[in-house]
């Protein structure tokens, strides 16, 4: 997908919780621009949690069950098109 969006970068699996917090952390300490929370409320919480105060963006690919968040900022449903978006 990212090839797609002909955007540079990687694609982390979380392997439980508070891992997507460090994930997005190595993310900004490794100079990514964007970190894009592709889950739920609490995949997006925890991302977000970690980029506060830094340089680096939120994208959101809304793929939860809930999607409260993404509905609430008008966030684009689908995946590919909530990508390009947040790539943008």
């Amino acid at each position: 997908m990212l090839g797609r969006q002909r955007a540079d970068g990687c694609v982390q699996l979380t392997a439980g919780p508070g891992h997507a917090r460090a994930l997005a952390r190595a993310a900004v300490d490794a100079g990514a621009d964007v970190v894009v929370a592709w889950g739920g409320d609490g995949t997006i919480n925890e991302v977000a949690s970690a980029l506060t105060h830094g340089r680096a963006a939120l994208g959101i690919v809304p793929m939860g069950s809930g999607n409260g968040l993404a509905r609430e900022i008008g966030a684009p449903a689908g995946h590919a098109r909530a990508l390009a978006a947040a790539l943008r």
